[in-house]
């Protein structure tokens, strides 16, 4: 054994002296290449083990994250004009309804297209949503791939509770999964990173098919493929985006900060965007306009018959022994929900945000638009008579002007005065006036209006004024619903009222006391019959009696009562608007032939009635009169 172990020795004694000796450096190159072939490779920020190195990842990614949620709450602002999303009421209420299919919230992805910015009306906010969106969904794979997928984690969270899109965060965590782990990985980055982009653009794509109600009725091929730009957009800017970063990241040999220059950069370019093209103005006023104009859902018909019901047993089933009868109940709680929905319509919220708008966009385009939706939330009203007796519906009006809402028509009728905005304000300060015993300016100001627009009817048309303030984005009032051919209608009828029945008897009082009584009110058929009897023989009279044939809910007894009013009062100056509602009632019951009759009527006695064009249009569209000849046998 010990021979064996002598041959040995010498065997390698000889192979070392045959090994050639080492020039001159050759040696310290020779060391250098162990020690680096010894080291691990470097593929991430967490490669090197220095403490310095650590330390500094761990501050950049810090700062990465901070970063990263201010875009998110950018991202929760662009779509409901707060900053914080925990901090909003019923926050929690608002994430769940992300996960119901069914719930129309404002939160989904989906919804960014059309609200509170309507991507049709400001083209500059595909834009703004595409590099948003590609900043959202390329740091957290990049993180994910640069930072490896814990410290992804931070980033995604940011995406579903600060920016409230709890889908795409899911969606997220896949894409960084496979961008980041084995066995999905590839050792060519880029390619990882396009593999998690890739179920991100499956999302969007899905997205893309929930289309919204208003881009299902656009027609225009080419306006919905606008629709479909920010997505796109969004695909290729955050591919650049990785692209870039990953370049950068390979050329510094991994070193931390490769992702926080380019993050400012995408956090940045959209604010700057918005700011100079969109306006901070546009955001908060399309907010105002969704909670409080003529499409919010707190102004929405509803059928609320099955919760009164349960309320009103409820309430019954509280009371002591011995229990009253039911229809107690019920009345008392008819009038607590009549008081309810009185508040529900939060005059006093409508105006705190108002005065807010105007006070920090003075100058903003739609600080009119914001005074013409305080005084119509001024001047909205339920419907009592349609919540008693209409199976519980609920329904909102506000043809019935408030003198508390007059100082804001002044401001609408003042700072706007070329724009259908001003056409109901100048109706509405007219009826207040008139109301208040001031013919005169009453008059004025229903001169003023048909100066404006004439006394025909027209279709509601931008005036240069509001063109040259869009900016190519249209009127600002055309979102409003603003019907100027029925504006112009009660103006007339108004300034015939005021001209036709100035009473030698009684003067304008009888007028007075008429305008007070709101139509919707169950008790206005009442008030007019006393109306007539306190003032016996007034030229009131035949416009009081019509009313009341209006007010009448039975078809068939309003056209009794109408054809009475034709037949007592044949030279009144209700006579016209008489007949004209005579052919409408027929019309509806399905009586065109008698309905030609009386719109006929309208155009042989009172062809100088602005009721004749009214009265000519209906005709138009009546079938064919009916033959009365009989065929030969």
């Amino acid at each position: 054994m010990a021979d064996r172990r002598n041959i040995d020795r010498r065997q390698s004694g000889r192979r070392s002296s045959d090994t050639r000796r080492p020039v001159r450096g050759e040696a310290g190159n020779q060391s250098a290449s162990g020690n680096a072939e010894s080291r691990p490779p470097i593929f991430d920020v967490w490669s090197r083990s220095g403490t310095k190195y650590r330390l500094r990842a761990a501050v950049l990614l810090v700062v990465n994250v901070l970063l990263f949620a201010a875009l998110g709450c950018f991202a929760y602002w662009l779509r409901t004009g707060d900053i914080f999303a925990p901090a909003h009421d019923g926050y929690w209420r608002q994430f769940a309804e992300t996960f119901h299919p069914s719930a129309n919230t404002t939160v989904t992805l989906s919804s960014l297209l059309t609200y509170p910015i309507n991507v049709h009306r400001v083209p500059m906010q595909i834009v703004i949503l595409g590099l948003q969106l590609a900043a959202l969904v390329s740091i957290p794979i990049l993180i994910s791939i640069l930072y490896r997928f814990p410290a992804c984690l931070p980033f995604v969270g940011v995406v579903a509770f600060l920016a409230m899109m709890p889908w795409l965060a899911i969606t997220l965590t896949g894409a960084c999964v496979l961008a980041s782990l084995r066995p999905f990985r590839f050792q060519f980055r880029f390619a990882s990173a396009l593999l998690g982009l890739l179920l991100v653009i499956v999302y969007f794509f899905a997205a893309s098919r929930q289309t919204s109600v208003p881009v299902a009725v656009i027609e225009n091929p080419a306006d919905r493929i606008m629709f479909m730009l920010p997505w796109l957009l969004a695909a290729v800017a955050a591919c650049a985006v990785m692209a870039f970063v990953l370049l950068i990241a390979k050329w510094v040999n991994y070193r931390p900060g490769a992702v926080a220059p380019l993050l400012a950069l995408m956090f940045l370019i959209p604010i700057i965007l918005f700011e100079f093209y969109v306006g901070r103005d546009e955001l908060h006023y399309r907010v105002l306009e969704h909670d409080f104009g003529p499409g919010s859902d707190y102004l929405a018909d509803r059928d609320v018959a099955e919760e009164f019901e349960y309320t009103v047993q409820l309430d019954w089933k509280v009371r002591p022994s011995p229990k009253p009868q039911r229809e107690v109940s019920e009345r008392t709680v008819e009038l607590l929900w009549l008081l309810q929905l009185d508040a529900e319509r939060n005059r006093y919220e409508v105006k705190r945000r108002v005065d807010w708008f105007c006070k920090h966009f003075p100058d903003s385009r739609y600080a009119v638009n914001a005074l013409y939706l305080k005084g119509r939330a001024l001047d909205m009203r339920v419907d009592q008579q349609a919540f008693r007796t209409d199976a519980r519906a609920v329904r909102f009006y506000s043809s019935f002007p408030s003198e508390s809402s007059r100082s804001t028509w002044l401001m609408v009728a003042d700072n706007a005065p070329r724009s259908p905005m001003a056409a109901v304000a100048l109706h509405r300060l007219a009826i207040l006036d008139a109301r208040s015993g001031d013919i005169a300016s009453a008059l004025r100001r229903l001169d003023s209006l048909f100066a404006q627009y004439g006394e025909a009817a027209t279709t509601t048309q931008a005036s240069p004024q509001t063109e040259a303030q869009g900016l190519g984005r249209g009127p600002v009032e055309s979102s409003l619903g603003i019907t100027l051919d029925h504006t112009l209608l009660e103006g007339r009828r108004l300034k015939s009222l005021l001209i036709e029945n100035n009473d030698p008897l009684y003067g304008y009082l009888p007028i007075e006391e008429f305008l007070h009584f709101d139509p919707k009110n169950e008790q206005y058929p009442d008030n007019l019959r006393r109306l007539i009897e306190k003032y016996p023989s007034a030229q009131l009279t035949d416009n009081a009696e019509l009313e009341i044939a209006l007010a009448t809910p039975d078809v068939a007894e309003s056209i009794a009562l109408l054809e009475s009013c034709v037949r007592r009062r044949p030279h009144g100056d209700a006579l016209p608007e008489t007949l004209y509602r005579l052919g409408q009632a027929y019309q509806q019951s399905k009586r065109p032939d008698q309905a030609r009759i009386w719109y006929s009527r309208i155009l042989a006695e009172r062809p100088d009635s602005f009721w004749r064009r009214l009265a000519e249009e209906r005709l138009r569209v009546l079938p064919p009169e009916a033959s009365t000849t009989t065929p030969d046998p």
